[in-house]
This record gives C-alpha cells, sequence and structure tokens, in this order.
C-alpha cells in the first residue's frame, strides 16, 4: 500500500489538477516508488510508516515525502510525452494570436529527475538502511 496519494504528490511537484494530470496517470508510478523506496528503508519501516499509528511519526512523514519525489521522478518522462493538454508545461501562452506551448526537454527532464531524486534521499536519508558506505541512493535509483 503506497504511503502517498495522488493529491499528495501533486502537492509536492506542483502538479497540475487532476482534469490536466489525470489521478491514473500519477498512481501508475506508485508501486515503483514503493519498491525503491523499500530498498532504502526496508520492509519494516516501510510498512510502519504505512501504518494507521506509526511507531515513528516523524519518519513515516520523511518517507512520505521521499515516495511522493520518487513517484514523480519515475513518471515526469512519460508525464512529458503526453498530450500538450496533459504534459508537464514550461511555459504556456494562451489567448494571443498563437498559442504557445513548449514541454520541457530532454535534458530539462533529467534535471528534474535529479533534483526529485536529491530531494527523496534527503527525505529518506536518516533512515536508509544500506551498511555499504559507498552507497549512493541516486545512483541505486537508477540501477
Amino acid at each position: 500500500m503506497p504511503l502517498v496519494d495522488e493529491d499528495y504528490v501533486r502537492k509536492k511537484g506542483n502538479l497540475p489538477s487532476a482534469s490536466v494530470l489525470s489521478d491514473e496517470r500519477i498512481n501508475a508510478f506508485f508501486s515503483d516508488a514503493e519498491r525503491r523506496l523499500r530498498k532504502w528503508v526496508g520492509s519494516s519501516a516501510y510498512e510502519d510508516a504505512a501504518a494507521a499509528t506509526p511507531t515513528d511519526s516523524d519518519r513515516a512523514l520523511a518517507l512520505k515525502d521521499a515516495e511522493a519525489f520518487l513517484v514523480i521522478c519515475e513518471g515526469l518522462p512519460s508525464w512529458n510525452r503526453a498530450a500538450v493538454g496533459a504534459g508537464i508545461v514550461k511555459e504556456k501562452t494562451i489567448g494571443s494570436a498563437h498559442d504557445q506551448i513548449v514541454l520541457l526537454t530532454p535534458d530539462e527532464i533529467d534535471s528534474e529527475i535529479r533534483r526529485c531524486l536529491e530531494q527523496a534521499e534527503r527525505a529518506a536519508q536518516p533512515y536508509i538502511i544500506i551498511t555499504d558506505l559507498s552507497f549512493d541512493p541516486i545512483k541505486a535509483c537508477n540501477d
């Protein structure tokens, strides 16, 4: 069971409303984000965060934030390729003689994914249980 819902992901990522980016298109990435976060923090911490009354509410909130950012990381490439009405828009001019909508470039998408991964790592960092000191959660996220 995911720690987040579509509204929470929208809020954390400043994403468009459901009329533009549907709940289904967001929740399609919940399981990928959950798997990654479980790798980082372990199933026990994840299950506790998902509980109605977690034993560590600070950890639960941190993992919820991390999962929201991981959902965004997973979804951005797909959301940006979607039809103009549902893409992640960098710039929009409507109502002029020539309406113009500019989607993010591949480099901008990569940069945004990296930023979201870093935010997810920062949120989860105190709870990451990997014992290998060379572990890089962001690199591991791409494996």
